[in-house]
């Protein structure tokens, strides 16, 4: 828990331009299995591609995996292998050839964890894959802690807030389609309900660029309020 706090901590302050620097430091002073795949995609973050594949490369040698863990792995390996490739290659996605799409879309179908999701979501970009991500609703017995009743409308999409580009990479534009005299709030929330980031846009902006450069890849709740409403609340990816 306190690991996961000070993680949150990292990628939540917003006074430090260096915030992804702070959480490599953090996850590299930790030995965990979880904690090594974390400060590998830190590093693909920070375009460190050859510490990134040293450190997966390790993670055999570190570790005695089990049949599910070596499937991790395996998968993680073959995701970051096409991505690896794209960079020496000094392409971007669109410039996958049949092979890589193949896998791409193999792990999309079949890995289990992150890079089944990231895979999902690339593929999705370039208009490959259509996925309807299911809506799992607590049952009794399944549930760790009572369900909360919410009133407020969650992930949905509201005529007065547009979010564009979604996927996202570097920056995410809000729209504003009101006269917005007071200033909005514009939070990061990560697939937990945990606020990641919290933006106060100014006064009689319609538009405004959130930087997400700092922020990992992954599936993200942005919430929009004003003067404590919620205007907008849509569920984006991430993807480098």
């Amino acid at each position: 828990m306190a690991l996961n706090r000070l993680k949150r901590y990292c990628l939540s302050d917003t006074t430090n331009g260096n915030s992804l620097d702070s959480l490599i430091l953090l996850l590299e002073s930790e030995n965990g299995l979880q904690e090594k795949y974390e400060l590998v995609f830190a590093y693909t973050e920070k375009e460190q591609w050859t510490d990134a594949m040293d450190l997966l490369n390790e993670v055999p040698l570190l570790f005695s995996l089990n049949d599910q863990q070596q499937t991790i792995y395996n998968d993680l390996s073959d995701y970051l292998d096409i991505l690896n490739e794209l960079q020496m290659a000094d392409t971007n996605l669109f410039g996958m050839d049949e092979t890589q799409l193949s896998e791409l879309l193999y792990l999309a179908e079949n890995a289990t964890d992150q890079v089944g999701a990231y895979s999902k979501n690339i593929l999705v970009q370039l208009g490959l894959y259509s996925y309807e991500e299911p809506i799992l609703l607590p049952e009794e017995g399944l549930k760790s802690s009572s369900a909360i009743q919410i009133t407020d409308p969650v992930l949905k999409s509201y005529p007065k807030v547009k979010l564009y580009p979604n996927p996202a990479k570097d920056y995410l534009t809000v729209e504003l389609k009101t006269a917005n005299l007071n200033g909005a709030i514009i939070e990061l929330f990560n697939n937990q309900g945990t606020m990641l980031k919290s933006y106060s846009v100014p006064a009689r902006t319609l538009d405004y660029l959130v930087d997400f450069r700092n922020v990992p890849s992954g599936i993200y709740i942005v919430s929009v309020t004003m003067d404590g409403t919620v205007m907008g609340s849509e569920k984006i990816s991430i993807i480098r």
